[in-house]
Order: structure tokens, then sequence, then C-alpha cells
């Protein structure tokens, strides 16, 4: 349901949240059944679009220790003036039923006067302390007269260390109430900058007209710590949309030398496609990308856009067989066909394609060795020609 997609990007611009940030968990709260089963039949479009880890669709408020709270509001004083104190005792004393009657109905009845409205405001408090960190904001329709809900909780420092999950919640006025989990969580901060390394990598390839096909090395000239750890920690969430090696240097100046010095014999540094300068808050980094070539199967690549059509040699049929050294198993791989068409380009596709005639869930952790240099892996980042690999082992 959009409603759901809706409600938690409310929160979500509410906590300053970007989507880019994965959240732990998305909890999904209504009456009706059939109403979960049309939320859980658009499950993963609901995740990706909060872009959460886990999703829950349940009935219960009370195992989120969801609480209601009426809030008169400012403008019925004027309108009621002495008897104003009774309504609001009778506003304090409202049961969670007499409140959620009032969400569905937009009018409740209360010593002889009727509040519809902007009069009334349900703030939902989440979690045993019950209190609610500053009232939402009204989200009443005024042209159907229909009461919102909105809710906020406490998001202090002690309670953004807490192991236990800390809700922010948000409702409409049928009854849909959705929770998210708030807390901040080193691993997912890690991966949304990740994420962040992503974009700023590919807006970088845009601007230089470059398309997927095309053998480049990526240098990331940074002074930040956070992000060549990010480099290093999440190389395969990066290749897997990047799929070019790259590699970290501290100052522009000197990226060509940092991009020579990642390069084996058989490859050789290109022309300089495009530097471009980008921030991740706090961090500055300036984008240097280079056109490489794979030895004498590729026609070194020049600057301009005439480059997409330069003619290449055309190469021999190509195999490689590569052992998995826990098993034993083989498996072959064509790296070039008989048209003399290249299939795979990189060690990144490489070990791609290997974990999967394999049979393994991942690709993280798994390293080539050759048998000339066996205690030196080969990564998803190495600029290795893989058309002059021989004898390969996968562990």
């Amino acid at each position: 349901m959009q409603a759901t997609v809706e409600l938690g990007r409310s929160i979500r611009t509410k906590k300053d949240l970007p989507l880019k940030a994965p959240l732990r968990e998305c909890v999904v709260i209504h009456p009706d059944a059939k109403v979960h089963r049309e939320i859980i039949s658009m499950k993963s479009y609901i995740v990706e679009e909060l872009n959460v880890r886990n999703f829950t669709v349940t009935a219960d408020k009370a195992k989120y220790g969801i609480k209601l709270k009426g809030l008169l509001n400012p403008i019925v004083g004027a309108r009621l003036k002495s008897e104003v104190k009774a309504v609001q005792e009778a506003v304090k004393n409202l049961t969670t039923d007499q409140l959620e009657s009032y969400i569905k109905t937009g009018e409740i009845n209360l010593v002889g006067h009727t509040l519809s409205g902007e009069d009334l405001t349900v703030v939902y408090s989440v979690g045993d302390s019950g209190k609610a960190s500053g009232v939402g904001k009204k989200q009443q329709q005024k042209n159907k007269q229909k009461a919102s809900a909105s809710a906020a909780i406490d998001t202090s420092a002690a309670a953004s260390e807490s192991k236990e999950p800390v809700y922010e919640a948000q409702a409409d006025s049928k009854g849909l109430l959705i929770l998210l989990d708030v807390r901040p969580d080193a691993e997912l901060e890690q991966e949304r900058l990740a994420r962040e390394v992503i974009n700023r990598i590919q807006r970088a390839r845009k601007k230089a007209d470059l398309v997927p096909e095309d053998p480049i090395l990526v240098v990331i000239s940074t002074g930040s710590k956070s992000i060549p750890e990010v480099v290093a920690s999440h190389a395969s969430l990066i290749d897997a949309t990047v799929k070019q090696p790259i590699v970290c240097n501290l100052v522009v100046s000197e990226a060509a030398t940092a991009a020579r010095s990642s390069l084996t014999p058989e490859v050789s540094l290109g022309s300089l496609a495009v530097t471009d300068e980008a921030s991740i808050a706090p961090d500055e980094l300036v984008i240097t990308i280079f056109r490489r070539s794979c030895g004498s199967s590729e026609t070194s690549l020049q600057s301009g856009h005439a480059d997409k059509f330069a003619s290449k040699k055309k190469l021999k049929p190509v195999s490689l067989t590569i052992k998995n050294r826990r098993t034993d198993e083989s498996v072959t791989i064509c790296l070039v066909d008989k048209s003399g068409h290249q299939l795979i380009t990189s060690i990144a596709q490489l070990l791609r394609l290997t974990r999967c005639a394999f049979g393994w869930s991942c690709s993280a952790g798994l390293h080539f060795y050759q048998a000339s240099r066996p205690t030196s892996a080969l990564t998803a980042n190495s600029t290795e020609c893989v058309l002059q690999m021989r004898d390969v082992y996968a562990e």
C-alpha cells in the first residue's frame, strides 16, 4: 500500500534520515487481516522504498507499547472560553477506544461540546514510558474534517545508545500505524556510505560519457579515514555496481601515481577520463577515472567520443580452468568465445561467475590464487588481466 510508504517517508523526513540510510526495522500495525494480506503482498516494494532490513505486519499494539493521548489545541480555548477547562479534563480522561474512534470519524462529543477537525490532535507514544518528545504535526484534512494521527518519541542520546529498538511512529486516519526503528547503527551507516561512494563514482562516469563495458580505473582522493575503510570493507557491494578496480589515496595530484602503482605489468594506464569533485558529508573527495587496457588483447583507449568505435584486435578463443581448493572440484570458464568476443573482462566478473559455478552463496571473502603466486590473493579490485591468468585456484 502506498500509504505505508508515505508514512514511512514522513518519519524519515521528520528525523532527517535520508532514504540511502538503511534502517533496521519497519513495523506495520493495523487491525484488519485483509489489510495485512495486501501489505504483505507488496512487502518487497515497501522494503525497497523505505530501505529497511526487517519488516513486520501485526495487529498487536500492546507488544510495541503503543499508547494514545489526546491534546486539545489552543484554538478551542478562544471558542469555549470559561468552559475550556472542563473539556481539557475530559480530553485527559479519553480512553484508547475513544481516541481511535475519533481518528476514524474525525468527531467526538465531550461535556456537551463537539470537537472535530483541528480541535484535537491524537499523539502516539511508543514504549513503556509513554513519553512523547514533542507534539506531532497536525495532519487533519480540512476539506474532509478528518483527524489524523502523528507520533513522536524520545530520541535523546541515552535512547540512541540503547540496544532495544527505538521506534518513531506515524499513523493515518484509517487506522494504519507505521513504526520505524531509528537507532543509530554503525554497520548500516557504513553500508550507507558505501552506497554514497557508488553514487559519486557513477556520477563521474556519466560526466565522462563512459559505458559500463569501458575498462577504467577509479582513484578516490580524500583525507577522510572512513571512506577508504568503507571501500575496503564493502568491496563486494561496491563492485556489484561499479565492476571496476578502485584505489584510494590522499592527494588528487598523485592520483596517476596511485593508479599506476596498483596495476600489474600486463595492464597499462590509459588517458584521463574525468576528474570530479564531490562530497559525502562531512568529507570531501575527488573522483579521478583513468582508462586502462589489458595487455595486447585490448586496444589502448584514447580520449574522445570516437573511442567507443575504435577497432580491436580479434582474439583467439580462450578458456580458463579454476579449481576449488576445498573440494578439488574444477570448472572451465570461457573467457573469449569462438567469434573472438571477450566475455569476461575483469577479476570481479570472474569471481561472480565462479561463485555461481561452485554454488557459493556470495563472493564476499572469495579469492583467486595462481600457482605462480600461491600466497598472493586476487580480489575483486585487482587489475590482473584475466586473459593472462593460468593455473587458478579459488578459495
